[in-house]
């Protein structure tokens, strides 16, 4: 009677067997998960991008709103080179579309306030009793399968002309 504490070949062999079963599939899952948090990660980075963007276009939406709002006179816009000109007491505030980005210029030179955007409209509104303003911007989509997209629309009333 043979009572060994040492396991046959046979079981050595099995043993061994259900080891290399157990790293490849341990290799498939691990490999499932780091494609998986890879792609967790990238959809991450982009939607702080998306939120970063809204922010930005609306705090330039409220600056826009508040430039209108404080005209002293007539407000002029340029429909060829795409420039409003609001009158501030003795200087103008100028925005434009150029090149994907707003501009905007207080003094010598015009300091970029918002970039990648795709379409930038200004339009007079003329009502009843005042004049308005509306501004709609779209802007462009990061990512090819963006669920977003990017429309933001602003009006703001401006003075009435003394």
């Amino acid at each position: 009677m043979n009572t060994s504490v040492h396991p046959t070949k046979c079981q050595s062999g099995i043993m061994l067997i259900d080891t290399l079963v157990y790293i490849a599939v341990f290799i498939v899952v691990f490999t499932l998960a780091i494609f998986g948090y890879n792609r967790f990660e990238e959809q991450s980075r982009r939607l702080r991008g998306v939120t970063e963007d809204i922010a930005r276009t609306v705090n330039a939406g409220e600056r826009w709103r508040e430039d209108i709002r404080r005209a002293s006179a007539e407000i002029q816009y340029n429909a060829e080179t795409g420039e409003l000109r609001i009158p501030h007491n003795s200087s103008y505030v100028v925005y434009r579309f150029s090149e994907n980005q707003i501009q905007r210029k207080t003094t010598a030179q015009f300091v970029p306030l918002l970039k990648n955007v795709k379409v930038s409209l200004m339009e007079k509104m003329p009502r009843q009793h005042v004049t308005s303003w509306r501004w709609e911007l779209e802007l462009k989509t990061r990512g090819k399968n963006a669920r977003l997209q990017p429309l933001f629309q602003f009006e703001a009333v401006a003075p009435n002309p003394l």
